[in-house]
């Protein structure tokens, strides 16, 4: 698995996270979710519940990748929950995590996925 540098940023209005994925890297748009609500959650990727029992993964990581005729998919989105979380995945590459109302967020501030 590649280590990842995706930048986190915080909205205090909706409570959301974001962080962006881009199509190109090797990283799956599944390990950019989990690792993304493991830093938010503070919980090890490993103690996440098990995302296919919420998702297919490969459904996932191919619903929005674009085809190999070099067009990009640009339009739509997936939500799904994870580890109390509330995730949405846009064919542009944009993530958003908003964890449950009862959770106070881990950060206030930009982070990396790194820093978890």
């Amino acid at each position: 698995m590649q280590t990842t540098d995706t930048a986190i940023t915080f909205d205090a209005a909706t409570n959301t996270y974001q962080l962006h994925h881009d199509w190109r890297d090797d990283e799956s748009v599944t390990t950019a979710v989990i690792m993304g609500v493991a830093a938010i959650t503070n919980t090890p990727p490993t103690d996440l519940g098990p995302v296919f029992e919420m998702i297919d993964p490969d459904a996932l990581n191919n619903l929005f990748h674009p085809p190999t005729s070099g067009s990009s998919r640009d339009d739509g989105w997936v939500s799904f929950c994870l580890n109390d979380c509330a995730v949405r995945v846009y064919a542009t590459g944009e993530i958003e995590i908003t964890p449950d109302e009862d959770d106070t967020p881990a950060t206030t501030g930009p982070q990396t996925i790194r820093d978890r």
